[in-house]
C-alpha cells in the first residue's frame, strides 16, 4: 500500500513538472487534462477525469488513505453524481447503484460491512430508505 501511494505521488509530480517544463519553455507537450490524480485533504486521493478547474468531472476512483477504493464511479463538478460503487474502509462494498450530490439516491443495493452480505435493495431519497427490501442477516 505504501509503494501504490507513493508512485502515485511520483507521478503527479512527474506530470506536474513536465506540464511546467512544456508552459516554460512554450513547447507543444502531449497534455491530457482530462484524466489527473488529485490528493485529497483526507490523505486519500482521487484518480481519473476533471473539469478545466482540476475538479473530478467524469469517471473517476477515489481511495481512501490506506489505498483501498472508496468510490468508483461517475462525478459532475466534484460531487458524486450518476452510476458509482461505493466501499467500506476495509475493502467491501458498501453501495451501489445512483448518486446524487453526493447522496445515494434512486435504485441501490447495499451491502453489511462485515461479510458483504446483501442488506437492502431498492430506492433512496437522499441517503434515506425510500421504497425497497431489507434482508434480514
Amino acid at each position: 500500500i505504501q509503494d501504490f501511494t507513493a508512485v502515485q505521488r511520483i507521478r503527479t509530480w512527474m506530470e506536474d513538472h513536465m506540464n511546467r517544463y512544456c508552459d516554460i519553455f512554450q513547447l507543444e507537450c502531449a497534455k491530457n487534462e482530462s484524466k489527473r490524480s488529485i490528493q485529497l485533504d483526507d490523505g486519500g486521493e482521487y484518480v481519473g477525469e476533471v473539469n478545466r478547474d482540476l475538479t473530478p468531472n467524469g469517471q473517476g476512483v477515489e481511495f481512501y488513505p490506506n489505498g483501498n477504493k472508496r468510490y468508483e464511479g461517475q462525478f459532475v463538478n466534484g460531487a458524486k453524481t450518476g452510476k458509482g460503487i461505493f466501499f467500506y474502509k476495509n475493502g467491501l462494498q458498501a453501495y451501489a447503484g445512483q448518486f446524487e450530490n453526493n447522496h445515494m439516491h434512486g435504485q441501490g443495493t447495499l451491502f453489511d460491512p462485515k461479510n458483504g452480505s446483501l442488506l437492502f435493495k431498492g430506492s433512496l431519497f437522499h441517503g434515506s430508505f425510500y421504497n425497497g427490501t431489507f434482508f434480514n442477516q
